[in-house]
């Protein structure tokens, strides 16, 4: 005797309501990122930490609409050109500002351009910091995801939400306890 097929409609009613809700979200968060492009620069010295946030949103939004170099870009490609088509087609644009990205002239191009196209509201511009440095100037008035303070899982979780268009605060995960103060005679 085989393994029994459910039909869609029996494997959709053993879901509870919040699977359902939770594929329905998939679904349509799929369609409405349909050619979605996600540009993240960064300097190739802090590839490290930006592959981790590459793979996740590769495996959220597929790797066509993430402009990661390391994909991006294959042998024999012009750099410069596959740069202003990634540039050219984002939506989104994450600046992982760092003390070596601030040092990169090629990462200057990329941030520059894009906050050129941010001042036309053709892109998000949406930096990341990294380290320890200091912002530019010019993105001082951007509010930014703190990875050096928050942490990677939490950095990715805003990138999406920035990316979903919901809102990047959440409730924090650990709990506050009240101290209790005791007074000693001595």
């Amino acid at each position: 005797m085989g393994t029994p097929v459910l039909s869609n409609k029996q494997c959709v009613s053993l879901l509870s309501l919040k699977e359902q809700k939770d594929i329905n979200s998939y679904v349509k968060l799929l369609i409405t990122h349909k050619n979605l492009m996600i540009f993240l620069s960064h300097n190739y010295k802090d590839k490290p930490v930006v592959e981790q946030v590459a793979l996740k949103l590769r495996a959220i939004y597929g790797q066509q609409n993430v402009f990661y170099d390391s994909w991006s870009i294959q042998p024999g490609d012009g750099i410069i050109d596959k740069m202003e088509e990634g540039l050219t087609s984002c939506k989104f644009f994450f600046f992982f500002v760092s003390v070596n990205s601030l040092q990169s002239n090629m990462v200057k191009m990329e941030w520059q351009n894009a906050i050129f196209k941010a001042a036309r509201n053709s892109i998000k511009f949406i930096p990341i910091r990294m380290d320890s440095c200091n912002m530019p100037f010019l993105l001082t008035q951007n509010l930014y995801i703190d990875l050096f303070s928050n942490g990677l899982d939490v950095a990715i979780r805003q990138i999406v939400d920035v990316i979903n268009g919901t809102n990047t605060y959440h409730i924090p995960a650990s709990t506050f306890h009240n101290l209790v103060a005791v007074k000693q005679d001595r």
